[in-house]
């Protein structure tokens, strides 16, 4: 089905051809026939009042336009008279507008002799419709259709299986004919694979649509099909530019930023269930904006500075650099959590709001901390510190 590139109607064509792809006639022997299926429908969710329609075939398609023949589905709605060799008006039988919302209509133009020109030949459509919001006014687009060289086949793009676990590779095949170009294209890369029918991919990470390409070159033309298949991925790794999360964030498993500068801002509440690996090198830093929870036996490794300005709770927190907090809970049971200062160059400052309450510089683990009245911090035992 070939459908325009760029909409300017209000409702949406496409065409099928018969045969498909297209293929232009040999020199010598018998000439193709084809058939043409524009099929009208109304993608909006608004309808559409469709007063008239005119299409125009030609003659870079066929050098017999007078033999066309033509036919309407449902026939009792629509009328089609030939304006002119390759011209059909196609209006209401009613003679009134008829409304268009989720049915969609189907016209039919066959017995097209095809010449033997190889090539792209443009369909042309005149839209006279309306909606409530857009007026009554003539509408133009083309559908271009593409005529390939007698013999000409390509088609069967398909996946061996169509799901496949993180890191396995797929097999692809098609059925094409020994006239075309073929180059495959996925993710960023592409590749030639015009002397096979069968191709294995790289190991995949994630979803993937693979486009399979067939360049024909003829009569100084050059015509181009392509073709589509989509691969799941079980369980992918994510991978984008930006990632922006506004609600609730569960992380089942470890969390790592991938560059040595990366940072990590939490404006709202994440929930690391795991553990969470944030930074790893000296130029790293973690701001944490709203709360952050760290449970269920979880730990929080820290390889850069860590600034949290409200409640942070933890199981296990270990600071290979400064941490300032302002608020601290530790959500462990007793004994079974504790809070580690790696080198001696290091520091773990406790603070609520301007006011240092505790500073630990060196390495050493706090073993527990009691609170009083308005969080004030009445008792702290280190080893080690």
């Amino acid at each position: 089905m070939k459908a325009p590139d760029l909409k300017s109607t209000l409702l949406d064509y496409a065409i099928n051809t018969t045969p498909d792809p297209l293929q232009a006639s040999p020199q010598n022997g018998n000439p193709v026939y084809a058939a043409l299926v524009l099929v009208v429908s109304n993608g909006s969710d608004r309808a559409i009042s469709l007063e008239s329609l005119r299409v125009t075939i030609p003659p870079e398609l066929t050098d017999h336009l007078g033999s066309i023949l033509y036919n309407a589905d449902p026939q009792r709605v629509w009328s089609i008279t030939p304006a002119s060799p390759g011209v059909f008006n196609i209006t209401p039988v009613s003679g009134k507008p008829v409304t268009i919302t989720t049915e969609g209509i189907v016209f039919q133009f066959f017995n097209i002799r095809v010449n033997e020109q190889v090539g792209t030949v443009q369909i042309g459509i005149t839209e006279l419709a309306a909606t409530d919001e857009a007026g009554l006014k003539d509408r133009n687009l083309d559908i271009p259709l593409t005529k390939f060289p007698y013999g000409f086949f390509f088609s069967n793009f398909t996946p061996q299986i169509p799901l496949v676990q993180e890191d396995q590779t797929v097999t692809l095949t098609w059925e094409g004919s020994n006239q075309a170009k073929y180059i495959m294209y996925y993710n960023d890369k592409e590749e030639d694979v015009t002397n096979v029918r069968k191709w294995t991919s790289p190991p995949l990470t994630g979803d993937i649509t693979f486009l399979l390409r067939a360049v024909v070159f003829s009569q100084g033309e050059t015509v181009v099909k392509d073709l589509t298949t989509t691969v799941i991925v079980a369980n992918p790794q994510i991978y984008a530019s930006s990632l922006q999360v506004n609600g609730l964030t569960n992380l089942m498993g470890g969390v790592k930023l991938g560059t040595p500068t990366a940072s990590l801002t939490v404006l709202g509440l994440s929930n690391l269930i795991g553990g969470a690996v944030l930074g790893k090198d000296i130029n790293s830093r973690t701001t944490v904006k709203g709360s952050l929870d760290i449970g269920s036996n979880g730990s929080l490794n820290v390889y850069g500075p860590f600034y949290s300005s409200v409640m942070a709770k933890f199981d296990s927190l270990t600071v290979s650099r400064t941490a300032y907090i302002n608020d601290l809970r530790i959500t462990g049971r007793s004994g079974n959590w504790n809070i580690v200062v790696n080198t001696e160059d290091d520091a773990l400052v406790f603070s609520f709001g301007d006011k240092p309450l505790l500073m630990l510089s060196g390495q050493g683990v706090i073993t527990s901390m009691t609170y009083g009245p308005d969080n004030k911090l009445l008792k702290t035992q280190v080893l080690n510190g």
